[in-house]
């Protein structure tokens, strides 16, 4: 038999909250029928919605109706999920619009055929959980997390890696999916740090190396200096460590937060490429020996 979750709320549960409990709210985000995706999956917890000038029909039409796309840890791939039509939580006694004042609870189920009955549906399930007070919509809680679902969908060239890379991207993904922006960009930056470190070190032992001119070089110039030992996806992006940089001390936590994804996206395809370097160079050593 599946292991099944199920959320129920009593009505202590949908009461007017406590403002002085909730986050302060700044840089809301608009809530949009074309982001329903990001909304329900890519958002961290903590991001905080306007819901002013917003139709309940479109509300609803977000939390009760259509599809998104998640990794299913039942069926270990990428799959389609249904979000299913349940009315009961946290809705008026008319059943057509949402409480004010209460917990939203969105249930998708998984819609990929079990790979060991070709006839029977995987049904797993995904849980987002919002928390509304007028206007104003706030996620609370989603599961699977977000980092669980990053982890899924991440393919054999980084769980490869050397350990020191895979902790350094866990920890950038595990701070941004509580809500960290800044300091997710500091892990992302420690990455970019140490593929230049391990191509240093392997620079290091050339007879023409000098390491006082290389420690007085900026991080572009190093880049340059060690171009032929490194990915070159990172040698073409050498100003993203820039980036990163002024992330950490120049933006606030929402531009962080918006800029995370992509920037992410970027390091896992030079570690991609890291990977495929070193399986090709192997491939040759195993030809030509």
């Amino acid at each position: 038999m599946k292991n099944r979750c199920q959320i129920v709320f009593t009505r202590n549960d949908i009461r007017k909250p406590d403002n002085n409990l909730l986050p302060l709210r700044i840089n809301m985000k608009r809530f949009e029928l074309s982001e329903q995706q990001e909304i329900l999956v890519e958002d961290p917890i903590y991001t905080e919605y306007s819901l002013e000038n917003v139709d309940e029909d479109l509300l609803k039409s977000i939390m009760r109706a259509g599809t998104i796309d998640a990794y299913c840890s039942n069926c270990e791939s990428l799959s389609v999920f249904q979000l299913k039509g349940d009315e009961k939580h946290a809705f008026c006694n008319n059943n057509s619009i949402f409480e004010n004042y209460g917990l939203i609870t969105v249930n998708a189920i998984c819609t990929r055929k079990n790979i060991y009955d070709v006839i029977e549906e995987c049904e797993n399930n995904f849980y987002a959980i919002f928390r509304r007070e007028g206007d104003v919509l706030l996620k609370i809680g989603q599961h699977p997390s977000k980092a669980d679902l990053d982890f899924g969908v991440l393919d054999e060239s980084f769980k490869e890696l050397p350990k020191q890379y895979r902790k350094e991207f866990g920890s950038a993904i595990g701070l941004f999916a509580h809500g960290v922006g800044i300091g997710s960009f500091v892990y992302l930056r420690r990455i970019f740090d140490k593929l230049v470190n391990e191509a240093k070190e392997a620079a290091s032992g050339q007879p023409d190396w000098n390491e006082e001119v290389y420690n007085k070089l900026r991080m572009n110039e190093k880049i340059r200096m060690l171009d032929v030992l490194l990915p070159q996806r990172l040698v073409q992006s050498a100003h993203l460590y820039g980036f990163l940089s002024k992330g950490i001390h120049e933006l606030d936590e929402k531009e962080c937060k918006e800029k995370f994804p992509l920037v992410k996206q970027a390091i896992q395809l030079i570690l991609k490429e890291r990977h495929a370097n070193k399986e090709f160079h192997q491939i040759i050593y195993n030809i030509n020996r």
